[in-house]
């Protein structure tokens, strides 16, 4: 009887190190990031862009906080004779004011600001136009170029989120995706621990994905593939993680693509020394009931 219990528990063995194996064959050849940050890496500005206006995100929902900051090029603050003021307005897709104000310039040439997106915001395409301050009389007696360079524009997405629903185990959970491009297909993979949606857009755009995971699904280490391919660090960014969720930035060229976000653990799981016991446990009943019945 030892003997049998011995062999059962080997053959189980090998058989549930198949079955893994077989779950992570498809991303086995996936060059995989440890972490993703939790910002894009930051522009300097130079004499090749001496004025810079960034977004601390590419995306935003209604009601979200938006901060803007940028930097602007010694040499142009010299050459303007110092620069203590910029004007911040940030445009709807209508031209139409959503925020209108002004950040200060430290003696590095950084200046920020920030404001909260009204709850009835409408979604699209946003403009921040910025412009650094400077006195009617000095404006005239510059170079066109440099009038050119007092000016800088940065576009973002605003985006509601939807809500789709994933069942696993017997269990519903919401991954919530807010988006530009058309969202569809979305499907969780429990055996390959992956979500999976398609995204669709105008070519020769730009596209971008917000995805909240909760953590009662996928709780690992997230890794953002498109079409079969590890995405880039500088093309995600991991805006939330909390306790109870994750949320991924993604952003891509538009056509149609498939997007997966693969973790390294899938909630709920059974583990490897359950699901050799229990057939171990059954192998051993169904041995006995032989013998016993043979008896």
């Amino acid at each position: 009887m030892l003997a049998t219990f011995a062999v059962i528990v080997i053959v189980s063995t090998v058989i549930v190190t198949s079955m893994q194996t077989s779950q992570n064959q498809a991303y086995a050849q996936a060059e995989f990031h440890e972490h993703y940050q939790s910002s894009y890496a930051k522009m300097s500005s130079d004499s090749e862009n001496s004025f810079i206006v960034k977004t601390n995100k590419h995306l935003y929902k209604p009601g979200d906080y938006v901060k803007i900051e940028g930097s602007i090029w010694s040499g142009l603050i010299m050459e303007l004779g110092g620069v203590n003021l910029v004007t911040v307005k940030v445009l709807d897709n209508k031209d139409n004011i959503v925020n209108n104000g002004k950040a200060q310039v430290n003696g590095d040439g950084q200046y920020a600001t920030e404001f909260t997106l009204p709850d009835n915001v409408k979604n699209g395409e946003y403009t921040i136009d910025a412009k650094i301050e400077v006195g009617a009389n000095l404006l005239t007696a510059l170079t066109l170029k440099t009038q050119a360079n007092l000016q800088s524009s940065e576009k973002f997405v605003v985006a509601s989120p939807n809500a789709f629903a994933v069942k696993a185990e017997g269990k519903d959970f919401d991954v919530k995706i807010a988006s530009n491009s058309e969202v569809s297909n979305l499907q969780f993979n429990e055996q390959a621990k992956a979500v999976s949606f398609t995204v669709s857009g105008e070519t020769g755009t730009n596209g971008v994905t917000d995805i909240t995971i909760p953590k009662s699904l996928l709780s690992g280490v997230m890794n953002v593939m498109i079409d079969g391919q590890a995405m880039s660090q500088d093309n995600v960014i991991q805006t939330v993680n909390t306790q109870d969720e994750t949320t991924l930035e993604i952003n891509y060229h538009h056509s149609t693509h498939t997007i997966e976000v693969v973790d390294t653990n899938a909630v709920p799981e059974f583990p490897t020394s359950v699901i050799i016991l229990t057939i171990a446990i059954m192998s051993i009943f169904l041995s006995s009931k032989i013998k016993f019945t043979r008896d």
